[in-house]
């Protein structure tokens, strides 16, 4: 079993994917224009990050293998 996460100190892509998401997020009544503030937001993730003293995780993978044993042949 293998895991991988990538690791970051800055959260710029949040502020992107939330932007590019903001229309369906109004329109589905998930948070106003207001409540988001996409002008500060990524600032706000930053400066929440700094304060927490802690860091971005951005992608996690999972990766699992096996072998499947030898099937023995009955020699009879």
């Amino acid at each position: 079993m293998r895991a991988e996460a990538i690791v970051q100190h800055l959260t710029p892509i949040i502020a992107a994917i939330v932007r590019s998401k903001l229309p369906r997020i109004v329109r589905h009544g998930v948070a106003s224009e207001h409540d988001i503030d996409i002008d500060t937001l990524e600032q706000r993730l930053v400066a929440e990050r700094r304060s927490a003293k802690s860091v971005y995780i951005s992608d996690k993978v999972f990766g699992i293998w096996a072998r499947k044993p030898d099937e023995k042949v009955n020699e009879t």
